[in-house]
């Protein structure tokens, strides 16, 4: 059981280092960016808001409670002799004034152990601007605020645990960098999709999102033992993005990753990737407009 409690501590670490919580699951989302700079960017299918995360809540609580309950036992103290010549020492009971020491500085380290678990506990909250992902209300009130921001056609928390089914859309001018998806009161998160606008006239577009990368694999393998052992109700592993993004433009194409190349007609240029458990390479493309 140590060890795994271990891997629940190291899960909740990997997630406050870098783990996003929002992901794709199944989706379609495409991107036509015209050579005159306009733009539209859809997506329509699942954002997942990992229940893992919910879970490491309460694994993190439970690991937190337990903590605080713990008290100093004196029978579990080891003291030892001096070493002799050799530097070999044996174990002896510990004196009433070792004792206090150890104990005094058991106390500290406990405290200070409590402390970084409040603090622990308050970085997860204002991840998420207070909002408990465990909590299908606050889910719901998650959906209902989405929708105040532009482009969201559509925000719904499913019967399906994390998961929202959405539509966006939106139209502009790559005259700076657009980013999806962007949640107020959302610090943390993994682009779906970005184009990047530099000084010379070229935009590349990537989608990191849609493909899970092998970090997030082994993040996700110590989460999920974690959890179906900490919770013992089946954690369940997250759903992998999966579906098809594709790109369209009348401007030139220089560089892209995907295995077929562009596909033109009627004057457009058309790029696709399909991604899946076994896709590896994220979505890249360089444009020049």
């Amino acid at each position: 059981m140590k060890m795994f409690k271990a891997l629940a501590a190291g899960a909740v670490a990997l997630v406050l280092t870098g783990c996003q919580f929002l992901t794709p699951g199944n989706y379609d989302a495409a991107m036509t960016i015209r050579k005159d700079g306009s733009f539209t960017y859809r997506y329509t299918g699942e954002i997942q808001f990992l229940t893992q995360f919910g879970i490491m809540q309460q694994v993190a609580a439970k690991e937190a409670a337990d903590r605080a309950a713990e008290t100093f036992n004196p029978d579990n103290e080891i003291c030892f002799t001096e070493a002799d010549e050799d530097g070999n020492s044996d174990t002896r009971p510990c004196s009433e004034e070792e004792l206090a020491q150890k104990r005094k500085d058991w106390e500290a380290e406990k405290t200070a152990r409590v402390e970084q678990d409040k603090k622990t506990f308050e970085t997860m909250k204002a991840m998420f601007g207070g909002l408990d992902p465990s909590d299908p209300a606050t889910m719901t009130e998650f959906a209902r605020r989405i929708q105040l921001q532009k482009g969201w056609k559509k925000v719904s928390y499913s019967n399906k645990p994390g998961i929202f089914d959405v539509e966006y859309e939106i139209s502009g001018q790559i005259d700076r960098d657009f980013i999806f998806p962007v949640f107020d009161g959302v610090n943390i998160m993994a682009p779906f999709v970005q184009a990047a606008r530099r000084t010379d006239n070229k935009v590349r577009v990537s989608a990191p999102a849609f493909v899970q990368s092998q970090e997030g694999e082994m993040t996700g393998a110590v989460v999920n033992i974690a959890m179906a052992e900490m919770m013992k109700d089946g954690a369940g592993v997250m759903k992998q993005p999966n579906g098809t993004f594709t790109l369209t433009t009348d401007a030139e194409i220089l560089t892209n990753n995907t295995d077929e190349g562009p596909v033109t007609k009627a004057g457009l240029k058309t790029l696709t990737w399909k991604t899946g458990l076994f896709d590896k390479g994220i979505p890249d493309a360089l444009i020049g407009l």
